[in-house]
């Protein structure tokens, strides 16, 4: 009967080994992808930030196509949506988002 109740409580902390390792992993993974994306936010911010400095009001397609390329050069793959969001977010206080939607350009 012991004998029984040993191997019990074995398979019952195997298993609970395993469900904790699995619940690690998961947790780990899940942590580096909010890292990389941390970094790849900021990356696209400062992308952002450099081509607004360099080129100044208007020339959207000239601030993309910079950002596109810095980004290309890093090897960094971004949807379009998030470098408008950052242009959004560097151009929102002070007015030239309005000024560059008007004239048809982004970034």
């Amino acid at each position: 009967m012991e004998e029984i109740i040993g191997y019990t409580v074995g398979g019952l902390l195997s298993i609970l080994l395993v469900a904790l390792v699995t619940f690690a992993i998961r947790l780990g993974k899940r942590w580096m992808q909010e890292a990389d994306d941390g970094w790849r936010r900021d990356l696209i911010e400062t992308l952002v930030q450099a081509a607004e400095q360099m080129f100044g009001d208007g020339r959207g397609r000239d601030k993309l196509a910079y950002v596109r390329r810095s980004l290309d050069k890093r090897g960094v793959e971004v949807p379009a949506m998030e470098i408008e969001a950052a242009v959004y977010r560097e151009t929102k206080g002070n007015g030239t988002a309005a000024n560059g939607a008007a004239n048809g350009e982004t970034a």
